[in-house]
């Protein structure tokens, strides 16, 4: 007991105080959003969340592996490795060579036709008043396979199409509540309610890192063991790994620059990537205030975004080749991560679920003895990539 000889004055209230406390029935999620998730076809869970438009389709598949085919272009571009006389080259590589094709140099546009091919090994003839001649490291082009009058036989040269696929992953977010505390009152209204709905944007916000960062088994394998746990799962390929499998790089050396950014990145891109090509970028909050920084300096050019009719926010970026829409996704400020960015073309992007397995809640998955409630909320999906990572490009050492 305490004994006051004072008028008695407010204090804050404690939850062993006899004042009553003021508790806002408004609770406020504090999530760092979704991109990926909010660019997809008809959203998630949630009027809130639901999207009709989209930059990255929606795809409904039958068996958990799905699979895709596409074309890549054979190689035009050779480079010299030993040059051994006038005539005779040693190449780093001759995929995509052929007898009769005829080939210039880079260095000087002097032009040769390939005679023979042994091993690495060029055997070429000098076409023209300049003497066909190379040195270690030069480049060459590879021009039309060049025939004589009433030839036969023609070289075959033909490149087999590639087989794409990915692996569809299972994701469950399981709350439960006991009858009795169900029934208890609560500040900020339905507990129950809240408390499910809060489940699944936990369990969204790591699917999102799932479609960014996971990885599938091995070629060999559909699934992976679990040594402690005894069972086999299978994970997808998230947009990262596919962009390291099949795309291209960029080191930006430890200090990406605007004159970096604006001018060499687009020149690391694919061939497939053309100035009219709207690609996304992901970054760190670090990576977003340099850029922006860049801008305010006059030194690029920053535009308004256009994905706020997703609830993304972004900005666009304007560079040499293509414009990049910029977004800050939340774990790339996570741990070292933050050196990377990822680049890429949503057109190429799809998120793949099995039929009927689409992200969805299962109610009451409770045993019959069990006095209370267990709600889940499940999803069978996967990462399509339709070019297999080609028009990607990731970022290191920034």
């Amino acid at each position: 007991m305490t004994v006051h000889t004072t008028a008695l004055t407010s204090s804050v209230a404690t939850a062993t105080s006899i004042g009553k406390r003021t508790v806002s029935d408004t609770i406020r999620h504090l999530f760092p959003g979704f991109p990926t998730l909010s660019l997809v076809q008809s959203g998630a869970v949630g009027s809130d969340m639901t999207k009709s438009k989209s930059l990255i389709k929606k795809r409904e598949v039958d068996n958990v592996k799905f699979e895709n085919f596409n074309y890549s272009p054979m190689s035009v571009l050779f480079t010299v490795g030993t040059a051994s006389s006038a005539t005779s080259y040693i190449m780093s590589s001759v995929d995509g060579l052929s007898l009769k094709m005829c080939l210039l140099n880079t260095s000087n546009q002097t032009v040769c036709r390939i005679g023979a091919i042994t091993t690495k090994t060029l055997t070429v003839t000098s076409i023209g008043g300049t003497t066909f001649s190379a040195n270690a490291g030069d480049k060459f082009l590879a021009l039309a396979p060049v025939y004589a009058d009433n030839s036969s036989s023609p070289y075959i040269l033909m490149n087999d199409e590639t087989n794409l696929y990915n692996i569809l992953e299972i994701n469950r977010f399981p709350s439960a509540i006991s009858a009795s505390n169900k029934g208890n009152p609560f500040y900020g209204k339905d507990y129950w309610q809240r408390v499910r709905k809060q489940v699944v944007m936990e369990g969204l916000r790591k699917v999102e890192n799932s479609a960014l960062w996971s990885e599938r088994a091995s070629s060999t394998n559909l699934t992976t063991t679990d040594g402690t746990l005894g069972d086999a799962f299978r994970t997808t390929r998230g947009l990262w790994h596919w962009a390291v499998g099949g795309g291209t790089t960029f080191n930006a050396g430890g200090s990406m620059t605007h004159e970096k950014f604006v001018r060499d990145l687009p020149l690391a891109f694919n061939d497939t990537i053309g100035t009219g090509t709207k690609l996304i970028g992901y970054v760190s909050r670090k990576q977003h205030a340099d850029m922006v920084m860049w801008a305010n300096n006059n030194l690029m050019v920053m535009k308004e975004g256009t994905l706020s009719k997703y609830g993304v926010t972004s900005n666009v970026f304007v560079t040499s080749g293509p414009e990049i829409e910029v977004i800050v996704h939340d774990s790339l400020n996570r741990g070292s991560l933050s050196s990377l960015a990822l680049f890429f073309d949503p057109a190429n992007v799809d998120f793949v679920f099995k039929k009927g397995r689409d992200f969805h809640p299962v109610l009451g998955i409770q045993n019959n003895d069990v006095d209370g409630i267990e709600d889940d909320f499940i999803g069978e999906w996967g990462m399509g990539v339709g070019d297999g990572g080609n028009s990607m490009c990731y970022v290191t050492n920034w």
